[in-house]
């Protein structure tokens, strides 16, 4: 049977082993504020389990005392590393008064002369409690919960269940377990040691994955707009296309804001940002999730979409139609931003960069057209032609005003 000094030696060795690890890891990574809570966690669980290790000799209560306090603390910036890994509001107020709930029972405990052997029991039944809010929060209901996060959370609910049943079998016979709590005491023992190894190394995984996501998000996501960068965009249109999505005909988009120049030299690139900004909103709004929208560079967008011609020239007035829509407020007073867009149909086995390219001629003939309206080429060997519908042609006198705005 796995005694108590050997497990209080070996984990407390292996979390400070952890520690180290952890530190190593933050120095060439992402600094994350809690993986460096959960470093200090290590640390100080690690230094409280080879204290208890050394106290089991020495039998003192007073130290026992000390120690408590250190595995509560270790516990609790455990606590903290979790919520702040995944981002949980108000922790603070339950977990700081938790903690400090728990220091007073061991304090009243002492006061009231209780022995070392006694005091092993109430903290493991805090540390316990601890284990569980951890296994709340690992398990807590989440729609992109890796799997990682519930092997670690139900690691964590094992240790404490195993725990308060040691604990229990202990009160029971009034002292340490003999053959009727050895095997609840093994697997206690057990159990915590396996979580020390399974935390160690989850967490060290979860904050890879962390890393990694926002890796991802930094090389395939333009930072102003929140759109799909040009790398990402060409990726993710190349995907759409070969999906089967039972769409005869894909069709692809080349947006530019009109007169942007104009309103970063008069209003300042702030405002340009906030153009582009709005500009993007407006446009996803109306998307509301369907093809993929990337920003090619400055005021430039691409769209893929897996729609027949004739409804991408429809969307696509609809895109413009919202665009002009969206007041741009200014020092000068409002502006109307609006979007000239140019619409190609992507031939059967043509890559999407040379459809892309016709839909920028098309982009082209739109903005010398007067800007602020669609303009399509169906096919290679079907020419350019400007496309309006009814509702631009009506306002195009409002649209002119509202333009002399920026202008």
């Amino acid at each position: 049977m796995l005694d108590l000094q050997t497990y209080m030696l070996v984990t407390g060795v292996g979390n400070l082993c952890f520690a180290a690890l952890m530190a190593t890891y933050a120095r060439g990574s992402v600094a994350q504020p809690a993986l460096r809570v959960w470093m200090w966690a290590r640390v100080v669980l690690g230094i409280g389990q080879v204290a208890s290790w050394g106290n089991l000799h020495l039998m003192s209560t007073a130290f026992a005392q000390v120690i408590a306090l250190g595995w509560f603390v270790g516990a609790a910036l455990e606590v903290s590393a979790y919520c702040m890994f995944f981002r949980f509001s108000m922790w603070r107020r339950i977990l700081y008064p938790a903690t400090a709930l728990s220091i007073a029972v061991v304090v009243l405990a002492q006061l009231r002369g209780t022995s070392a052997a006694h005091m092993i029991p109430i903290i493991s039944v805090v540390v316990a409690l601890f284990v569980g809010a951890m296994a709340t929060i690992l398990l807590w209901p989440r729609a992109d919960k890796p799997i990682l996060q519930r092997i670690i959370g139900l690691n964590d609910a094992v240790v404490a269940v195993s725990v308060l049943a040691w604990v229990w079998s202990i009160v029971r016979q009034d002292g340490p377990p003999s053959m009727g709590g050895a095997a609840i005491q093994s697997f206690a023992f057990m159990a915590g040691y396996m979580s020390m190894i399974v935390k160690g190394f989850g967490f060290l995984l979860l904050s890879k994955l962390e890393d990694d996501r926002k890796m991802l998000h930094l090389a395939t996501i333009d930072s102003l707009t929140g759109l799909f960068n040009r790398y990402a965009f060409f990726d993710r249109a190349q995907a759409l296309r070969l999906r089967p999505s039972g769409a005869a005909q894909m069709s692809l988009m080349m947006l530019d804001l009109d007169h942007f120049k104009r309103i970063n030299d008069q209003f300042g690139h702030a405002t340009g940002d906030e153009a582009l900004c709005r500009f993007a909103e407006a446009v996803q709004a109306v998307l509301a999730g369907r093809g993929v929208m990337g920003r090619l560079g400055g005021e430039e967008f691409a769209l893929a979409l897996a729609l027949p011609f004739d409804e991408a020239l429809q969307l696509a007035e609809q895109l413009r139609a919202a665009v002009a829509a969206v007041p741009l407020i200014t020092a000068k007073g409002p502006c109307t931003v609006t979007v000239s867009i140019g619409v190609a149909v992507l031939e059967e086995g043509e890559e999407v960069a040379s459809g892309l390219a016709r839909a920028d001629h098309a982009l082209y003939d739109a903005k010398h057209g007067g800007r602020n309206r669609v303009a399509s080429i169906e096919s290679e060997v079907g020419g350019a032609r400007n496309w309006r519908m009814d509702s631009a042609d009506k306002h195009e006198g409002m649209l002119r005003t509202s333009q002399s705005i920026c202008a």
